[in-house]
Parts: C-alpha cells; structure tokens; sequence
C-alpha cells in the first residue's frame, strides 16, 4: 500500500511544502534535511505497510496471527513434551529434585519427581524426566546421553533407559489458517458434522478427521482421526 514512499519521494515532497526563498538543490542544508527526513520516514510508512499486512489473517504469522485468531475464541494447538526415564548415578546420598533439569541434543528436560530420590548405590536412580520444550524432537531414543544444565560433581552419569514419547510439534502458521477458514466455510453448530470434525482437530496430533453419521444407528457417531502423513492415530 504504501511500497512507493520511498525516501526519495518523501524527500521530494517536503522540499516541494517548504515555501521558503533559499537554495534546495543537492547540497544544501534543506535538501540533506529533508533527505534524512525521508529515510526516517521511509521506514514508518514500511512498518504501516507491516501493520495493514498482519491485520489480515491470511497474511499474518506468529504471536500476531495468535492475538488476531484470539478474537474468534480459536487458538493455536500447542503441542506436546516428550517424556521419558533416565538413570542417574553418582555418589551415594546425593539428592536428586524435582525439576531439575538435564540436557541432551540441544534441549533441556526437566526431572518430574513428586518426592525427591536419593542415590543409595552404583546402580543410580530411575527418574521420570519430561522435555522442556513442546514437539516432535524431544521424542529421543534409549541410551542417551544426558548432561547437567547446571554442573554437579557428585553426579557422574545420565542415560536415558527407555525412548522418550508423545512429544508433538505445536500447530503452525498455515496448518491453524487452514483450520481457520475451514470451520469458517463449514460452520459447526448444534453437533453437526462439523462440530465433531472441529473437536476431534483440536486435539494435539490430530491433522484430518473423518465423521460417519449413523454409524451404529440412530444417535450414534464414529470419528476417525489421522495424523502425520495420514496415518490413523
């Protein structure tokens, strides 16, 4: 809207407005006034530019798009952690606590322990640990390594014993447009069609959902959900 406010133009402008008897070519002080006049501006007319762009939904991204769908009561799934149990050894009587936190490729894991463990032998402690960060990379496998966030001597090995999982990527941009205008194309009202096929897309993990009316008679509905690459969850 406003991609032909360029410096220039802007510049041009106010030498045009200034209806004084001096000297405005190239060179002057009023001519590189208005010239850093017109990069300042320049730059406010990119950001309404901006502004226009992410009031719309289907051009908006981010915690914008997130605030504008707000106004709809529809919100961005979040995803999910991934969890798993690690063993932790190290010198014996040493506390481990709820939350503290470990790491291994690239993300933080949080321990999930309702009462602290005590180390009482080689053979460490089995802690319940649970990804710090929403998605599908927490999802790790058995027989890794983990570290301390913060160094403690007195623990000297973390492995994960068992794959960590139901780690699951919060929605993006495009996947909650499209559920967006979907329901707004197919209103869900009074437990439709539609209205099962919008509860069963709000759950974390689910892509596309399949509604049969009737399906064991009158009263009687049968949803199937599909995840990833269509496969049934």
């Amino acid at each position: 809207m406003y991609e032909n406010q360029t410096a220039s133009v802007i510049r041009d402008r106010i030498l045009e407005n200034t209806d004084i008897n001096v000297y405005k070519g190239q060179g002057s002080h009023l001519y590189n006034s208005a010239s850093a006049m017109g990069v300042v501006l320049q730059d406010v007319y990119i950001a309404l530019d901006n502004i226009v762009v992410m009031s719309l939904i289907s051009k908006s991204h981010g915690e914008f798009l997130d605030e504008r769908l707000k106004e709809f009561n529809f919100h961005r799934k979040p995803g999910e952690t991934a969890k798993g149990y690690v063993v932790i050894k190290g010198d014996t009587g040493t506390r481990i606590v709820n939350e503290m936190k470990i790491k291994a490729n690239g993300l933080e894991f949080g321990v999930w322990a309702p009462e602290d463990y005590i180390i009482e032998s080689q053979e460490g402690v089995r802690v319940q640990v649970e990804c710090l960060t929403p998605g599908y990379e927490g999802n790790i496998t058995a027989d890794i390594e983990f570290e301390m966030v913060v160094y403690d001597s007195n623990i000297k090995e973390i492995k994960s014993v068992t794959a960590f999982t139901g780690g699951i990527d919060p929605e993006d941009d495009e996947e909650l447009k499209n559920r967006f205008f979907h329901f707004k194309q197919h209103p869900a009202t009074s437990g439709n069609v539609y209205h099962y096929e919008m509860w069963a897309l709000e759950v974390n993990g689910v892509k596309r959902a399949k509604v049969y009316e009737k399906w064991n008679g009158p009263g009687t509905v049968k949803v199937v959900v599909y995840g990833d690459k269509n496969k049934t969850l």
